[in-house]
């Protein structure tokens, strides 16, 4: 009998789980070395404790309710895996089986506990958790799914981000079935854009034949209906015998980066029409003005000479040469108006003075032309703007009061210049018909966006604000320190 004792305690000792005896009321009476190892206790301690001492308190409720089975007769015995405290405070993760030990009338006697620790187990889960909830964000972020076809087993693995891109419900990542010769499920087929499925087909079916990777843009149509752009990718990978045994790829939505490629390739376009226009208006400019020169001034001069030989005549003949001379100095002055007028298109003379009665002047003008109510309100500290700051603004006034008289069918117009907040806002109201910014954009035109790429130039922004029958208004806005001289 000694002999046997002394085996038990051999084994009891050297097993490498975890085994321990509690009597009811859940003290420890027996712990072998392993059990000792994994909560970091000795004996003697854990004989002054109870299982629930080291056991979690969030897990110590299912720990109890497993015991209460086994004392009523459910079951012999179970298994849990619950975490332990360990002495220095850390956590032990274990597998715990459990069974009750009887006396000889049947009576409880003991619980014998096996564990085994699955921490380090527990610690790849968690990384292996954490890695994939890590790509799961990266994707969600990128917009990015991945997908991987088994063209042996007829299988498609897709990622949670496959649906969320396609607007169906979110699922865990999923294997669908390929049925026939298909490569693509009918559930990513039917929402590829009508005019880009066949597209789509052929580059797979070229990718499959050549054994190489592919990448295309398409369209596809989302479950709500919205259109989309997408950017797929794939690659093939071969099987022992040579043939393609996988196709593993990816599938962002690049709708807004589409759309802003588009809008670039489109403000490009008009940059190089609006050169083209500037070169166009300048030459015209230009041609008008030689025009004036050659008609207007030319005729007065030429006037004015044969005038002055007529004169020279009379006067060697000995007549009255007054009324000559007076209608000499009324050819003069129609030169000189020409000229004034001539180079007042050039460039107004008042904006000498300042660009703040150059709006004056604008505005006055505009009063005078148009007979519509136009006022001029300056809040603020008086800035002295840079020339061709100034310059700049005349003519995006200029321009804006020229659209007004044209289009907006106004009784009243308003230009602001608020100096505040180290900004300086430049705005020209009107109360017309208005219109409506989306149609004017696709409507070729030179107007809004010659006075844009101007405020640019100048390091500010251009704002246009309208809506059919509730006017218009055009604001400007300049940092500061851009406008010092």
């Amino acid at each position: 009998m000694t002999h046997s004792n002394e085996s038990f305690h051999a084994i009891f000792e050297a097993a490498p789980a975890g085994i321990s005896l509690c009597d009811m009321e859940g003290r420890y009476r027996r712990v072998n070395r392993a059990f000792c190892d994994c909560l970091g206790y000795s004996a003697a301690e854990l004989y002054r404790m109870s299982y629930r001492d080291v056991t979690h308190p969030d897990d110590l409720p299912a720990s109890e309710a497993q015991i209460a089975r086994l004392l009523s007769d459910e079951k012999r015995s179970y298994q849990l895996e619950k975490r332990f405290l360990r002495k220095d405070g850390s956590i032990a993760w274990a597998m715990i089986s459990v069974s009750l030990a009887l006396t000889a009338a049947g009576e409880p006697l003991y619980l014998i506990g096996q564990i085994l620790d699955v921490s380090p187990q527990k610690d790849v889960e968690r990384a292996l958790l954490a890695s994939e909830q890590s790509l799961e964000n990266a994707q969600r972020i990128a917009n990015l799914g991945d997908w991987e076809s088994d063209l042996l087993a007829k299988t498609m693995r897709w990622s949670r981000g496959m649906y969320r891109i396609l607007g169906l419900p979110a699922q865990a990542p999923e294997i669908i079935t390929l049925r026939g010769d298909a490569t693509i499920p009918p559930l990513y087929l039917d929402a590829i854009h009508p005019d880009d499925r066949e597209m789509v087909l052929n580059t797979l079916r070229n990718a499959i034949h050549k054994k190489e990777w592919f990448a295309l843009d398409h369209r596809i149509v989302r479950a709500d209906g919205e259109e989309r752009v997408v950017y797929a990718r794939g690659e093939p990978r071969l099987g022992s015998d040579g043939r393609i045994a996988h196709i593993a790829g990816t599938l962002q939505d690049i709708t807004e980066r589409k759309g802003t490629e588009l809008d670039l390739l489109r403000a490009r376009r008009q940059l190089r029409a609006l050169s083209v226009h500037q070169e166009s208006v300048v030459e015209e400019e230009r041609k008008h003005i030689a025009r004036e020169v050659h008609d207007e001034m030319g005729q007065r001069l030429t006037a004015l000479q044969l005038g002055l030989a007529v004169l020279r005549e009379r006067h060697q003949a000995g007549h009255e040469v007054a009324a000559d001379i007076a209608g000499l100095q009324s050819i003069a002055a129609d030169a000189i108006d020409v000229v004034r007028h001539i180079s007042t298109r050039l460039r107004p003379p008042v904006l000498d003075l300042g660009l703040l009665a150059a709006i004056e002047w604008l505005a006055e003008d505009f009063r005078y032309r148009w007979e519509v109510d136009c006022l001029v309100d300056i809040k603020g500290e008086a800035i002295t703007f840079r020339e061709p700051i100034a310059a700049t603004l005349f003519r995006v006034v200029q321009e804006s009061l020229n659209n007004v008289a044209k289009h907006a069918q106004a009784q009243s117009v308003l230009i602001a210049l608020v100096n505040e907040a180290q900004r300086v806002t430049l705005s020209i109201s009107d109360d017309g018909r208005g219109f409506d910014p989306a149609v004017v954009r696709q409507k070729p035109g030179f107007g809004l966006l010659g006075m844009r790429e101007r405020v640019l130039a100048l390091g500010g922004t251009l704002f246009v604000k309208s809506a059919v029958d509730q006017g218009t208004r055009v604001a400007i806005e300049l940092p500061l320190g851009e406008l010092a001289p």
